[in-house]
């Protein structure tokens, strides 16, 4: 079937000859198919013998089954037969097969992917999408160079590697108030992966969204009604499964594994493979290690941690671990490595707070010297950067400089929710902040 493909395709050039599959019979036929002495037509087979084409047939049926049968009594035939070009090209030891042009191209491509692999943040896109982009660069280098509008395509390139101008890329060598977001006022820092969960933004994603969803309703699209169940809920639905057949709910509870299933899948959303056996593993570490770990109190009622969150724009909740952190902070930090799956970053010494807003709170029944705490909390305050902290600790005779007292809390106050047994002392909210922060 190559041969005549290739014998129907007629007078090829020497560059698109040497490539092309059959090229032994091209070669072989090459002064006849150049003079229009060949030509090629289909004939049904089995068909009678009335005809002079069938009758073609036949004997060409007998032919070939003359020469079947004398190939099967005699030894194998040189691979290159007298027609063809004596040249292989090998790969890794094995031999390039079809259009070599193609294979060179394939190679390139490969070699370009793992180049971009390697470049952590460029590649994050990359790695979590790679048939997609690859589709849709396609598409947009189509659609740019047909309206002429080549910034299209240049626009492509810098949003799929992160390379658009935001203020955390534009300000990257300068101070962290530089980098954070300019439309909203919660303090994130303006990177790519913000950009499309911007608060300021909600408005134009929602009708985004329910210009798509018209859309789709008015093309009749099956299942467009649906309910859409991406990655991340199918993988935190299974983790919450595969754990609970070890840890139930008396020992786990629905809600503390609900924030770590999601701070899991943020530290992982990059990888192409997340583990459930990993997991698991991790989760196994960090239970194992609740008996020796600081805090057993529980935290604050979320009303009142929304508004410490919204009128003093915080962003950080310090000093915590994986069972005890607040998932209305945007980051939080623990001095523990087994942490850092759930999404911790490690407080390893006294400017990881630095430019930060942080939440700070230990519990009447933690095991947490707080003269201590607030002792490393004002070394923290030694910086350049704007640097904020809430304290919500037992209430202390003496603060340390640059602290302020801005609420006591009685223990007769149901701080832990309703129902919540009386504790020993009262609470002090603490504010504590460095003279370029008031500002």
């Amino acid at each position: 079937m190559a041969s005549i493909g290739a014998l129907l395709k007629g007078p090829l050039s020497e560059r698109k000859r040497i490539r092309a599959p059959g090229r032994a019979w091209l070669n072989f036929c090459r002064r006849e198919i150049a003079e229009k002495q060949v030509s090629v037509e289909h004939v049904s087979s089995h068909t009678g013998s009335a005809t002079p084409e069938q009758k073609g047939n036949d004997a060409a049926d007998k032919m070939a089954n003359k020469y079947r049968l004398q190939g099967e009594s005699t030894g194998p035939v040189p691979y290159l037969i007298s027609t063809e070009e004596p040249l292989i090209l090998e790969f890794k030891g094995s031999n390039v097969q079809g259009d070599p042009r193609t294979f060179l191209k394939k190679m390139a491509k490969q070699r370009m992917a793992d180049t971009w692999r390697s470049k952590p943040k460029q590649s994050e896109w990359f790695k979590k999408y790679p048939t997609q982009i690859l589709k849709q660069a396609k598409l947009v280098w189509k659609w740019s160079t047909e309206s002429g509008y080549g910034r299209a395509w240049l626009y492509y390139i810098f949003g799929v590697c992160q390379w658009l101008p935001t203020n955390y890329r534009t300000n990257y060598h300068e101070s962290e108030e530089k980098k954070r977001c300019s439309l909203c006022i919660s303090g994130a820092q303006e990177t790519m992966e913000h950009m499309l969960q911007c608060p300021a933004l909600i408005d134009d994603a929602r009708y985004l969204k329910q210009r798509i969803k018209s859309r789709f309703d008015f093309w009749k699209i099956p299942y467009s009604n649906f309910p859409f169940s991406g990655r991340e809920k199918g993988l935190r639905m299974k983790w919450k499964k595969v754990t609970r057949e070890r840890f139930p709910s008396e020992i786990l509870s629905c809600a503390i594994l609900d924030k770590l299933t999601c701070g899991f899948w943020k530290s992982n959303q990059t990888k192409q493979f997340i583990s459930t056996r990993e997991f698991i593993e991790k989760l196994e570490k960090v239970m194992e290690y609740r008996g020796s770990s600081p805090f057993c109190n529980n935290l604050p009622c979320q009303d009142l941690l929304t508004l410490l969150i919204n009128d003093l724009n915080l962003q950080t909740h310090g000093f915590t671990d994986s069972l005890h952190f607040s998932p209305l902070f945007e980051d939080w930090t623990s001095v523990n490595t087994i942490d850092l799956p759930f999404g911790a970053k490690l407080w390893t010494d006294i400017s990881t707070h630095h430019g930060t807003n942080t939440f700070m709170f230990h519990g009447p029944k933690d095991k947490v010297n707080t003269q201590g705490l607030l002792e490393v909390v004002s070394e923290s305050l030694t910086t350049n950067l704007p640097t904020r902290f809430i304290c919500l600790v037992p209430s202390q005779e003496k603060l340390p400089p640059h602290f302020l007292e801005l609420a006591t809390i009685p223990n007769s106050a149901q701080l832990f929710g309703v129902g919540s047994d009386e504790y020993s002392s009262s609470m002090s909210i603490i504010l504590a902040a460095n003279k370029v922060s008031t500002s």
